[in-house]
């Protein structure tokens, strides 16, 4: 099976958390929201991404994150500053060095984050995750999770129909 056909398999086994993710990303438009897409495999990501791009009725802004940065808030408030965004996904949360540091930075500034009216789509694993949950439980409070789980191998061996 081709690399292609792989993901167009993933993505259809992924079509209902993203279309969840699609419906919360356009219901929150115009008003601060901060959604969670959890997901382990960065090929899932990638593809799931690209569909959410296209999936959407407006642009979405797809960042990512130095690893070197050790400041979220102000990452995602200079990525705004240029133009009109609708919604912005961060990716590469999982590679930033000093992820604690970010992480509770985050805690301390989240009424901060009010001041973006758009959803904030973050892209985490399962170690971002649980890091978040600990270093950050109030900023993480106001999140919603989208799981996107890696599909058996027997179904990535399944033909398309």
């Amino acid at each position: 099976m081709t690399n292609l056909s792989c993901r167009k398999n993933v993505t259809a086994y992924q079509n209902e958390s993203l279309e969840e993710l699609v419906w919360a990303i356009e219901a929150s438009e115009g008003n601060f929201s901060v959604l969670l897409a959890h997901c382990n495999d960065l090929l899932l990501q990638d593809s799931i991404r690209e569909h959410l791009r296209t999936r959407c009725e407006f642009r979405i802004q797809e960042v990512f994150i130095d690893k070197y940065d050790t400041k979220l808030f102000t990452f995602i408030k200079d990525k705004l500053k240029n133009g009109q965004v609708s919604a912005l996904m961060v990716c590469g949360l999982e590679s930033v060095t000093e992820i604690d540091t970010v992480l509770i930075t985050t805690n301390i500034v989240r009424d901060n984050f009010k001041n973006f009216s758009l959803p904030i789509v973050i892209w985490v694993n399962d170690k971002v995750i649980v890091k978040l949950q600990r270093k950050a439980p109030d900023f993480y409070s106001w999140t919603t999770t989208t799981q996107f789980e890696v599909i058996p191998d027997k179904l990535r061996k399944t033909p398309e129909f």
